[in-house]
């Protein structure tokens, strides 16, 4: 929206539509499609570039990189031969999935930008109440992004050689009786640790607070956050207007000394809402970040640890959740079950937690 205000309304240098006219050329189309690729350019760069640093930064740490530099090997070979190979597949699978959302789930940009992409029409389907079309939509969406993840397999198995389909259970090795004496030996040593760890752990984040604390950055956003934590749970104490009262009178207004960010088209006071709207988003936010955090790494550690049958059965299911819509499935609950809370939270978690 802010780009739209800026470079379309304001400076005019990009058109707002996303769809050139009849008959224009390749240039003209491109031209059109600019504007709307910057957020989306935007939001894929920061998502997929921290998946690459940290998949390197753990491979860079790996024994046999250290044993390649060791072995004499020059830097560009190391990176190109052992650590690129290592951890672009994992990058390459987010890709994928990136490029489903991008074909299935742009929404808000096909609306933004008048373009008649499958999202908007989706939309519009919901909107009509158009179940055959509804259903429609959610088939192509499920087979676009079951091929993509198909494919992502493929291209993952083909660039790590360790991956083998149908493989086997771990096996859990079988150790000798080992006598008493030993044994609490063993059990000492491991209590040792266990303290020296913990302890190691606590010195690591005195450390790491006293650095972020050094760090203006931090400090602003900590105090961003702590404002908003405040403003979620003492919103009725800190609104200056009422955020549900309609007024006719000074409807979409600017900022001013009695409405600091301006009145929507209702006449109601910006501030109130956000305000008001914080408290919604911080109930909900870390309810349904924590619930499909638990059933995603629940279901991923399953998969991981028993392989196999099992593995496929879960990772089917999980292609299914990512193949179904996410604006649909959220229509179809929220017009079923209501639009409570409890309900919402659900909701997110399962869509979010593949």
């Amino acid at each position: 929206m802010v780009l739209l205000i800026i470079f379309s309304v304001k400076l005019r240098w990009f058109p707002g539509g996303a769809v050139a006219p009849p008959g224009s050329n390749f240039f003209i189309v491109v031209y059109h499609l600019i504007l709307p690729a910057i957020p989306l350019m935007f939001v894929l760069f920061g998502y997929i570039s921290r998946h690459a640093r940290a998949g390197t930064m753990s491979v860079l740490e790996s024994p046999y990189v250290r044993a390649a530099y060791l072995k004499g090997l020059p830097p560009r070979r190391v990176i190109t031969h052992h650590v690129l190979r290592n951890a672009l597949p994992a990058t390459v699978t987010v890709v994928f999935l990136q490029i489903a959302f991008m074909i299935t789930g742009l929404t808000v940009i096909e609306v933004l930008f008048t373009y008649p992409g499958l999202g908007k029409l989706t939309l519009d389907a919901a909107n009509r109440h158009d179940v055959p079309l509804l259903q429609a939509c959610a088939l192509l969406v499920g087979v676009i992004i079951m091929g993509l993840n198909l494919l992502a397999d493929i291209v993952h198995a083909f660039m790590d050689p360790r991956i083998r389909l149908g493989g086997r259970g771990v096996s859990v090795l079988k150790t000798r009786a080992r006598p008493a004496a030993e044994r609490e030996s063993v059990v000492r040593a491991a209590v040792e640790a266990k303290q020296f760890v913990r302890a190691e752990k606590r010195r690591r984040w005195r450390f790491v607070l006293r650095r972020l604390c050094r760090r203006p950055v931090f400090l602003i956003c900590f105090v961003i956050l702590v404002f908003w934590v405040i403003a979620a749970l003492f919103w009725r104490w800190m609104v200056p207007h009422d955020p549900y009262l309609v007024s006719s009178v000074n409807v979409l207004g600017g900022p001013s000394a009695v409405n600091w960010l301006g009145t929507d088209e209702l006449g109601r006071d910006v501030l109130s809402r956000v305000l008001a709207g914080a408290s919604t988003v911080l109930t909900i936010a870390p309810a349904a970040v924590a619930l499909s955090m638990g059933l995603g790494t629940f279901t991923g550690l399953a998969a991981a640890y028993y392989r196999g049958l099992i593995d496929d059965m879960l990772m089917r299911t999980v292609d299914v959740l990512i193949a179904v819509p996410a604006l649909l499935v959220a229509v179809m609950v929220l017009s079923a079950l209501g639009s409570s809370v409890t309900v919402l939270i659900f909701v997110i978690a399962i869509l979010y937690a593949p």
